[in-house]
């Protein structure tokens, strides 16, 4: 009668085991993720945030930008917009340019224009928004919900120039100096 019993011991023992290494390789399939694709989902994300930021430019700047300087064509505000708007749209270009190519001083110089335009354009916006309260164009919520927008845009701005930031901090650990390395 011992020996049934021992050998349930037993059984039970190497099922323990079993589960024992059936834990251990799932805890090994289980990998950091890479360097390479982190910087592929950040090339991706701002490939969303540039075609997102050409949009708004066309819309913004082009659409309703032109029609208004060709209303008024002595406002300067008008015509700031339609400038604005294709600096805008020349560094959107550039910037997407240099995230595939992967030039980290290229990225790091498009985000610092990135910076000051998108102040300028903020400034501009708002100037113009508080412009048009004035001569009752806007009313008060219409302007609130307005200066809200402008916000919310600045603020993804911020975060996409974040990303970059970023980005290139990820492409100069990946790219270490043969000197460095040799020490």
């Amino acid at each position: 009668m011992s020996t049934p019993a021992t050998t349930t011991v037993k059984t039970t023992i190497k099922t323990k085991d079993v589960e024992d290494d059936t834990k251990d390789s799932k805890k090994k399939k289980r990998e950091p993720i890479s360097r390479q694709t982190i910087i592929k989902f950040l090339i991706i994300g701002l490939t969303l945030f540039y075609g997102q930021l050409l949009a708004n430019v066309f819309y913004n700047n082009f659409v309703s930008g032109i029609p208004e300087l060709v209303v008024d064509s002595s406002s300067a505000l008008a015509i700031l917009k339609v400038v604005i708007g294709v600096f805008i749209l020349a560094i959107a270009i550039f910037s997407l340019i240099t995230v595939y190519m992967k030039k980290h001083m290229l990225i790091f110089i498009s985000a610092c224009i990135l910076i000051g335009v998108s102040v300028v354009a903020l400034v501009v916006s708002i100037v113009d928004l508080v412009m048009r309260r004035e001569r009752g164009q806007t009313v008060g919520k219409d302007f609130a919900e307005s200066i809200g927008k402008c916000v919310l845009e600045s603020l993804f701005r911020i975060v996409a120039i974040s990303v970059e930031f970023f980005m290139i901090h990820l492409l100069k650990q990946e790219y270490v100096p043969v000197s460095q390395t040799v020490a």
